[in-house]
């Protein structure tokens, strides 16, 4: 009885830990748009960045706020596949999507 007991232990203990969900870091990617003029390069050049992209990630970071988050299970999901509250953000002259490690 003892060795079936400790049996259930085991098994159930390796059960509960295949069913912890995977998590990742995700994070804000800035995907810079066409710019035929280069309007948007000046601007960021004129501000002492070297890229629109550059640019816009510096004036996110500037909120003091964490870009980054651990996101798990569906939610992970939907970061990975770009849908939902995690669905690429169109700007002007840019886009920004969230991008997991």
């Amino acid at each position: 009885m003892k060795k079936f007991t400790y049996f259930l232990a085991l098994t159930g203990f390796a059960f509960f830990q295949s069913c912890e969900e995977e998590c990742k870091t995700c994070g804000l990617q800035v995907i810079e748009e066409s710019d035929p003029l280069g309007t948007y390069t000046a601007i960021a050049q004129a501000a002492g960045y070297d890229s629109y992209g550059d640019y816009i990630l510096a004036t996110l970071n500037a909120t003091g706020e964490d870009l980054t988050e651990e996101v798990c299970g569906e939610d992970l999901d939907a970061a990975e596949a770009g849908t939902g509250e995690y669905a690429p953000v169109q700007g002007v002259g840019y886009s920004i999507a969230v991008t997991c490690d």
